[in-house]
């Protein structure tokens, strides 16, 4: 996997690939098969650490950064470039998380790797295990999903909420629409080969995926078309008592104190590192963990200190995941694996 590739070869149908406007800061030329891409936006001190710990294997995968518009200085030029980052992609046009990937795909495949592994770069993953789907694609897989609930993966002091969602909702509902017994369909950590995402019945390079649908539409288009699903252990962390902030709308510790006076001066923002973005939703407050500050809608409303009702909220919202696996259990058994590739599945769901 290392040493000098071979020239890029054209990428066939990507004329007419939709694409968001974006800069591109190029540090050296393409060194290996494989790429990972890192996709951020305003990680603060999380991408610097994680990229600290991934630049032992840049030697094997070139690492690209897929910034969505930062503005918190983590992402120095300097920096990057002292730690193995080969590019540096920043999205100027409309959409998030999937505009990032298209943007950056579209620009690994066009310099010729062979294979495109995704990682988030809030420092929850664990690197390690970034050969393992480097190999996947040698070994004929296509798409390679990270699961921290299959043997070998560890779920780390992954919220409550959150592992309900994932284990009730989100991998059974996306097994049904593949084909293929997920068990962590919201694990970005995730890897591709050259084989699919140019395939002319794949097309992701289309605006429509603007928001977060890109993920779970590759992993059901994946097996539905014939194409190899593999599943592969990683290790994800949360803080012990981390905060839920939202880092698209800068709510940092300046913001929170403006928000709620005295809270942010008696956190320990070096004990407590910024966990997961918040999932903003109008109606829906969320608590941040360890002091009782809620944070409502994306224009500041719900803000303050009303733990009961954001526990009452996740009662009924627990009550209505259980419902809803109830219904997906009655049809799950009988529409995956049909005539998807469920054998090369690792672990029972």
């Amino acid at each position: 996997m290392e040493g000098d590739p071979s020239p890029a070869p054209p990428v066939l149908g990507d004329r007419g690939w939709q694409l968001p406007a974006h800069d591109l800061l190029e540090f050296g030329p393409r060194r290996t098969r494989f790429c990972v891409c890192v996709p951020v936006i305003n990680e603060n001190g999380r991408i610097i650490a994680q990229l600290r710990s991934m630049a032992p294997g840049a030697a094997l995968a070139d690492i690209l950064i897929l910034d969505g518009g930062s503005t918190d200085g983590s992402l120095a030029p300097a920096f990057l470039q002292e730690h193995g980052v080969r590019a540096l992609l920043t999205k100027r046009g409309p959409g998030r998380l999937s505009a990032q990937l298209r943007m950056g795909y579209a620009w690994a495949l066009r310099q010729g790797y062979e294979g495109i592994v995704t990682i988030d770069g809030n420092n929850k993953d664990d690197p390690a295990a970034i050969p393992a789907f480097c190999n996947a694609p040698d070994r004929g897989f296509d798409l390679i999903q990270g699961s921290r609930f299959v043997a070998g993966g560890r779920a780390i002091n992954t919220p409550l909420g959150r592992l309900l969602a994932i284990r009730l909702v989100h991998a059974p509902l996306v097994s049904v629409g593949g084909g293929f017994a997920y068990t962590d369909t919201t694990n970005g950590f995730r890897g591709y080969s050259r084989r699919f995402l140019p395939d002319s019945r794949v097309q992701p390079f289309r605006e429509v995926f603007a928001g977060y649908e890109l993920l779970a539409y590759l992993s059901m288009r994946a097996p539905r078309l014939g194409f190899r699903t593999v599943e592969l252990p990683v290790t994800r962390a949360y803080p012990a008592h981390g905060l839920l902030l939202n880092r698209e709308h800068g709510l940092d510790e300046a913001s929170i104190e403006q928000l709620a006076p005295g809270r942010a001066s008696r956190l320990d923002w070096s004990a407590h590192p910024i966990a997961e973005p918040l999932e903003l939703r109008r109606g829906h407050p969320r608590s941040l963990t360890g002091d009782g500050v809620e944070v409502g809608d994306a224009r500041g409303q719900g803000l303050g200190e009303r733990p009961g009702e954001a526990q009452e909220a996740g009662r009924r919202a627990a009550g209505s995941e259980v419902a809803a696996r109830v219904v997906v259990a009655s049809v799950y058994p009988r529409l995956v694996c049909q005539g998807g590739p469920c054998h090369e599945h690792r672990s029972s769901f």
